[in-house]
């Protein structure tokens, strides 16, 4: 087997169990060796047979994971239908009912291969009226969430147009010492209606607790304010501005203004950058370049068909698990202490520099075995369906440079795929837990 690389004995190994399974299966119907189960007239080949079917799926699984080191536990938060999962869960319990109603009628139907008229009635009632329920109550659900996103806080609403006031102090010191007092001048404010109409485009804004909303206004405000916005081959809205803001702002939603000292200007792109082409965002400690056309990609969810999906076209929207903004503002905060770009957010003095230095030299090697477990699997079906989120922060699109990168694609997968991410990676959501001072794993 020489001649075949890797990937190709990985699928090979793959399908044997069913190659085997295939051929003892038609060797017994050949010789009509078909011994039963004692006490039923079940064929034990049969079941043999259908035992061998999943057996390549979690044999593929379990190497494609065995690098993971899983939670024991999580808690899954209050019953949501919004949320993907529960969701998923509600439809599992509808299917298994419908199932069950059918199970139960034909054993309890006193002529074969028939249902009675009742169990019948009772199926189609059960079928089309849970999933109608079912699409009620998600509808129910988003209204009460968007009507929560717009009424939360008790602050007085900030209906004035936005203005611009940079700061002009050149040290960083005093720079954060004006986004802090400026911070604490907008304690008693929020955004109005209209603004917030604006911000529950974003699903992030939209599951966010109630009562991190305000702060997170205060922030906006207080950030679009300070920084300068230009715009190359587009021109720079107000509604822009405060998009942009208001995801930088939620890396610093629990933190001081001053985490955004080193930055002075924010410039959006209209569909690519000129000088840096291929690239969807840079970042440094001072500035930050974004192309509008992805950073839209946060607020227009798109669903890419299975045709797609293999042309390279990817999901967009909430909980795709990547985030071009989250990702550019993360490089900021990173760059703050020391105008590096190590995955360490923290100076050296710091008690949780080591903490995170060992976090970082130690997940970093699982991340590119991880990652090269999912490419090879044999079996495309947990990298597109199941298990995107380990595609989300693998950091396979940074050859070269990834270690530079696992903070930003991990802050990506906290805030928008934190549920999985505390599954699959605990010591990585602790620490980003600690260092942002927030739990998004509860919030989705």
């Amino acid at each position: 087997m020489s001649f075949l690389n890797d990937k190709w004995k990985k699928r090979l190994l793959f399908w044997l169990p069913w190659l085997l399974g295939s051929l003892v299966f038609n060797l017994c119907l050949a010789y009509e060796f078909m011994p039963l189960i004692p006490g039923t007239e079940i064929p034990i080949p049969v079941v043999l047979f259908l035992l061998c079917f999943p057996l390549p799926f979690y044999l593929d699984y379990k190497r494609a994971t065995k690098e993971l080191r899983k939670a024991k536990s999580f808690p899954m938060g209050k019953f949501d239908l919004s949320k993907k999962r529960h969701f998923t869960l509600a439809i599992i319990a509808w299917v298994l009912i419908n199932l069950g109603i059918l199970i139960f009628g034909g054993i309890t139907s006193p002529r074969p291969k028939y249902l009675e008229p009742g169990i019948v009635i009772l199926v189609c009632t059960t079928f089309f009226g849970g999933f109608l329920l079912i699409l009620v109550l998600l509808e129910l659900t988003r209204r009460e969430k968007v009507k929560q996103a717009l009424g939360a806080g008790n602050g007085r609403p900030w209906t004035d147009p936005f203005t611009t006031s940079l700061i002009e102090e050149n040290s960083a010191h005093q720079r954060g010492r004006i986004l802090n007092e400026r911070l604490s001048q907008k304690a008693d404010w929020q955004l109005d209606r209209s603004h917030r109409e604006e911000l529950v485009k974003l699903g992030l804004y939209l599951n966010l607790p109630n009562d991190l909303r305000k702060p997170l206004d205060q922030r906006i405000m207080v950030f679009v304010e300070s920084f300068e916005f230009t715009g190359v081959d587009l021109e720079i809205t107000d509604v822009m501005k405060m998009l942009v803001a208001a995801q930088a702002c939620l890396l610093v939603l629990n933190r001081q203004m001053s985490d955004y000292r080193q930055l002075r200007k924010i410039t959006l792109y209209k569909n690519r950058i000129k000088d840096r082409p291929g690239f969807r965002g840079t970042a440094w400690r001072n500035e930050v370049h974004l192309v509008w056309k992805y950073v839209q990609e946060e607020v227009n969810v798109n669903m890419p068909t299975r045709i797609e999906r293999r042309r390279g076209v990817r999901p967009t929207g909430l909980e795709d698990g990547r985030n071009l903004t989250l990702h550019e503002f993360a490089h900021v905060l990173d760059y703050a202490e020391d105008g590096i770009a190590q995955s360490i957010p923290v100076s050296e003095d710091s008690k949780d520099y080591e903490q995170w230095k060992a976090m970082r030299d130690e997940v970093y090697d699982r991340l590119e075995k991880v990652y090269e477990n999912y490419s090879d699997a044999a079996s495309s079906l947990w990298i597109n369906h199941f298990r995107p989120e380990i595609r989300s922060y693998a950091l396979h699109e940074y050859e070269g440079w990834r270690r530079a990168e696992m903070l930003t694609c991990a802050t990506e997968a906290f805030f928008e795929r934190g549920h999985y991410l505390r599954r699959q990676w605990p010591e990585v959501y602790a620490l980003l837990k600690k260092f942002y001072r927030l739990d998004p794993a509860c919030w989705h």
